[in-house]
């Protein structure tokens, strides 16, 4: 009798125990779970998206810069030093180009080697340009007799646009200079012009002396030179 009624009491017992080792499995399987998604350290290198940089539309193709014709024959004397480097700065020897004229044959700026050139860039719809080419025309026509010449590299759109504006200007000293506007924005991408009016002052040894606005060019400046 009594070992009967000790039974059902061991079998609570049994079924706690059961129970509460259940219980610790299963707080140790969630702990596991826990420590394993645990941020990662400090000291980790971040992961950083790549983002794709934004595709440039190409270049569009320049006219290549026009053969240059062999340089004329300078006066005595006049051969620059072969230790100057060609540039655009004050002091270096003006890069050569060639171009044809809006009214003349093609013209080399070695041509004009032993003469002192104001190059200049323009173009007819450009205001500032308008209000210093006279003044350019008047210091060239005042040094004509010093071998002083006005060489113009126009940036119009049109041969007609530019040679609208010099018919109607009554211009006389300039020697425009056009071809194409590929070609002319060539000769002004080697001569890094951002802005026009942009004038040279290249004396007759073909040497940068002046390079600025042409509001700025002064007979005093031109007088050195001659």
């Amino acid at each position: 009798m009594s070992s009967d009624k000790k039974s059902p009491k061991r079998g609570r017992r049994t079924r706690l125990i059961l129970v509460a080792l259940t219980a610790v499995v299963a707080c140790g399987a969630i702990v596991t779970i826990l420590l394993s998604k645990s941020p990662p350290s400090e000291d980790a290198p971040a992961t950083l998206s790549t983002v794709a940089a934004p595709s440039l539309p190409e270049e569009t193709p320049s006219a290549p810069l026009p053969t240059e014709a062999p340089p004329s024959s300078p006066s005595p004397g006049a051969q620059p030093s072969s230790s100057l480097s060609v540039g655009i700065k004050v002091g270096q020897l003006a890069p050569d180009f060639t171009l044809p004229g809006l009214t003349s044959t093609a013209l080399s700026l070695s041509d004009l080697r032993g003469r002192v050139v104001l190059l200049d860039f323009w173009a007819s719809w450009c205001a500032p340009c308008r209000a210093t080419m006279p003044s350019l025309e008047a210091l060239a026509a005042r040094y004509k007799d010093e071998g002083v010449v006005l060489v113009g590299v126009s940036l119009d759109r049109t041969a007609e646009d530019a040679t609208s504006y010099l018919r109607a200007s009554g211009s006389s000293r300039l020697v425009a200079l056009w071809g194409s506007l590929a070609q002319a924005r060539e000769v002004a991408r080697v001569y890094e012009i951002v802005g026009i009016p942009h004038t040279f002052v290249i004396d007759r040894q073909g040497i940068i002396r002046f390079a600025d606005h042409p509001a700025r060019l002064k007979d005093t400046l031109i007088d050195a030179w001659l």
